[in-house]
C-alpha cells in the first residue's frame, strides 16, 4: 500500500525553508514507483569492526533535554529515542532493484567507478515512530505517541572547515551537545561547540562558530518533509506498531544547506527512502538508510538505465559523488557573483578535494542528535525535547579529555567565579557561589552537569587518589595510566596535565609522578568497585 499527500516545506523551529523538490523520477502527481522490497528483509546491519563503522553509545544515557523557557508544556510520554548504536560503510546490495538492504558490506577501499551505495543503521531502544507534523496542524503522534525527531549529520571529507548550517544552526550537534553537561572528545570540536547556550552571532568568524559542523549532508527526521509511505509489513492503519516494517520516502536527505547560495546545484535535496523497522525479538527500532555513491548505483536501484552523468540536478539522478561534483567545482570555479559571498570560507577547501576521496562512509565523520516532540509549540516556535546524542559526552568532563578530574573541577571553579552574579547569566543577581541561569532551558550551561538550570560545585564527584579514570575504585586501568604517566625525570607539567596525570597521580604536588606518588598509589589499589 503506498499513501501520499502533497508535500508541505518548512523549517523545524521558527524559521520556514521552501524550496521546490525535483523527485520526477519518483513520482509524477501521486503516483509513487518505489523498488521492490522483499518481505522477508533477509539482513539486517550487526556491529562488525573494520567492515563499518560502529558507533556505540552507552545504553540508559537518555535524558530529556529541553530547548525551550516554557514550563507550562510538557514533553510527549511516550518512548523517548535512545540509541543505542549506529553502524556506517558500503554497502553492496545483491539487486539493489528487488531489495536494496539484502546484501553484505565492502570491505574495497577507494572506487573510481561503481562505488555502491552508503548504508546507515541506527537502532534505537524499544518501539519509535516516524515523526508527525509540526508544522501547520500540529500532529507530532500522527502516526504513533512514540515519534523519532532530529538528525544525523554526515562529514564525508572529515573535515570541519568545509560545510555547515549557517541559516539554522541552533539546531544542529554542535549548539545542544552541552546540553548533556560536558564537551565531545576530539578537536574539530573545538570553538564549535555552543557551551553557555550562546547563539551565533550570525558574522562568520564569530565564536562559537556552531554553524561549522563541517556536515555535507544530513538526514531530516521531520514528517514535513513525507511525501508517501509504504506499508511493507504490519496492518494498513497509519499507526507504526511492533514488528512492522515502513518505508518512508521524501525529501529527508539534504545537502549542508550552506552550500546552497555558492554552488552550480543551489540546493541539492534528492528524494530517498528510510525504513523503519520494529522487532519485538531485541526490542528494536531499527532506522535504515541505503543510498547511492555515485550515479550508477542510482540506476541500478531504479532500474533506468543508461547511467546519468553528473550534472546540477538530483530529478533525474542523485549520489554522493554528484554532490560532492558539484561542491569541487564550484570550489575552483566559483559560479559568477559568489566568489566574495559570506559563505565562501564553507567550500574554500573543496576546491582541492577530489571528491573519488570521500567515497568510503568508513572514513565519514557522523554527529547523532535526536529527541521527541512537546505536546504543542512552546513559547519561540521550540518543539522538540532532546533526548540522546552522539558522540555523547562525559558529565562534568568540561575540556573533552573523556575524563572528570581536578582540572574540570577548576574549570568549574573559574567559570562560577567568572559569572556569579552577573546580569545575563545568573538571574539571583548575587554572588554567592552559584548561578541560576537565566531562560533555562532556552539558555543552558555545559557547566550545568544536572540540567536543572544551576550551576553548582554541588554533586561534582570528587577524584580519589590514583583514580585516573574517576570511577570510584583503583583498579588495573588506573594502574596502566600510572605508567604511562610514570617520569621520574622530570616532564613538561603542561603535558602531564594535559593527559590527567597529574590530577591522578602527583599527589605529592611535585609536579610529576615519581617514586614517591607509586609510594601512595599501591594501598589504595583495591581493584574494581
Amino acid at each position: 500500500m503506498c499513501t501520499s499527500k502533497p508535500s508541505g516545506f518548512g523549517g523545524m523551529g521558527d524559521a520556514l525553508v521552501r524550496h521546490v523538490c525535483l523527485c520526477l523520477v519518483n513520482c509524477v502527481g501521486f503516483v509513487c514507483v518505489w523498488p521492490a522490497l522483499a518481505a522477508s528483509d533477509v539482513t539486517d546491519a550487526t556491529p562488525i569492526a573494520g567492515v563499518k563503522q560502529v558507533l556505540l553509545d552507552p545504553w540508559d544515557d537518555m535524558a530529556l533535554r529541553r530547548t525551550d523557557a516554557d514550563p507550562s508544556v510538557n514533553p510527549l510520554t511516550g518512548n523517548w529515542p535512545e540509541l543505542r548504536y549506529a553502524t556506517l560503510g558500503r554497502w553492496e546490495p545483491v539487486d539493489a532493484y528487488a531489495d536494496p538492504y539484502f546484501g553484505d558490506y565492502s570491505t574495497n577501499g577507494g572506487c573510481s567507478t561503481n562505488c555502491g551505495f552508503m548504508r546507515l543503521d541506527m537502532v534505537f531502544d524499544g518501539l519509535l515512530n516516524p515523526p508527525g507534523e509540526v508544522l501547520g496542524t500540529y500532529n507530532p503522534t500522527q502516526y504513533g505517541p512514540n515519534p523519532l525527531f532530529g538528525w544525523v549529520e554526515l562529514d564525508m571529507d572529515a573535515n570541519e572547515n568545509t560545510g555547515g548550517d549557517p541559516y539554522q544552526p541552533y539546531l544542529g550537534y554542535n549548539a545542544n551537545v552541552a546540553r548533556w553537561g560536558g564537551m565531545p572528545q576530539g578537536p574539530w570540536f573545538v570553538d564549535r561547540i555552543s557551551t553557555d547556550g550562546e547563539p551565533w552571532t550570525g558574522t562568520f568568524g564569530s565564536l562559537p562558530a556552531t554553524y561549522r559542523s563541517g556536515q555535507e549532508f544530513f538526514v531530516d527526521f521531520q514528517s514535513d518533509f513525507v511525501d508517501s509511505i509504504d506499508k511493507v509489513v504490519g496492518n494498513t492503519n497509519d499507526l507504526f506498531e511492533e514488528d512492522e516494517t515502513w518505508l518512508v520516502s521524501g525529501s529527508l536527505l539534504w545537502r549542508a544547506r550552506g552550500y546552497d547560495p555558492i554552488t552550480y546545484a543551489l540546493e541539492y535535496r534528492p528524494y530517498i527512502t528510510l525504513r523503519f523497522k520494529h522487532s519485538t525479538n531485541d526490542g528494536a527500532t531499527t532506522v535504515s538508510l541505503v543510498y547511492p555513491l555515485d550515479n550508477y548505483a542510482h540506476a541500478q536501484l531504479y532500474d533506468q538505465w543508461p547511467e546519468q552523468g553528473n550534472d546540477f540536478s538530483e530529478g533525474n539522478a542523485n549520489s554522493v559523488r554528484e554532490a560532492m561534483w558539484d561542491l569541487n567545482l564550484s570550489g575552483y570555479n566559483p559560479p559568477a557573483g559568489t566568489e566574495s559571498h559570506d559563505y565562501r570560507p564553507l567550500l574554500e577547501e573543496w576546491a582541492f578535494q577530489d571528491p573519488l576521496d570521500h567515497l568510503n562512509p568508513w572514513a565519514w565523520r557522523c554527529m547523532i542528535l535526536v529527541g521527541t516532540a512537546l505536546d504543542e509549540g512552546a513559547q519561540g516556535g521550540k518543539v522538540i525535547a532532546w533526548t540522546d546524542a552522539w558522540p555523547n559526552v562525559v558529565a562534568n568532563d568540561f575540556n573533552g579529555d573523556g575524563l572528570v578530574t581536578r582540572t574540570d573541577r577548576q574549570i568549574l571553579n573559574d567559570y562560577i567565579a567568572a559569572h556569579d552574579g552577573e546580569t545575563g547569566y545568573d538571574a539571583d543577581g548575587m554572588v554567592n557561589g552559584e548561578i541560576e541561569r537565566v531562560d533555562f532551558s532556552d539558555r543552558f550551561s555545559m557547566h550545568d552537569g544536572e540540567y536543572d538550570g544551576l550551576v553548582t560545585t554541588n554533586g561534582f564527584p570528587v577524584q580519589g587518589p590514583c583514580d585516573y579514570d574517576n570511577d570510584g575504585d583503583v583498579d588495573l586501568e588506573d594502574y596502566r595510566a600510572l605508567q604511562s604517566c610514570f617520569s621520574p625525570q622530570p616532564l613538561d607539567p603542561e603535558i602531564l596535565a594535559n593527559v590527567g596525570c597529574l590530577d591522578a597521580f602527583d599527589d605529592t604536588g611535585d609536579l610529576d609522578v615519581d617514586l614517591d606518588d607509586y609510594a601512595i598509589c599501591g594501598p589504595v589499589m583495591n581493584g574494581p568497585g
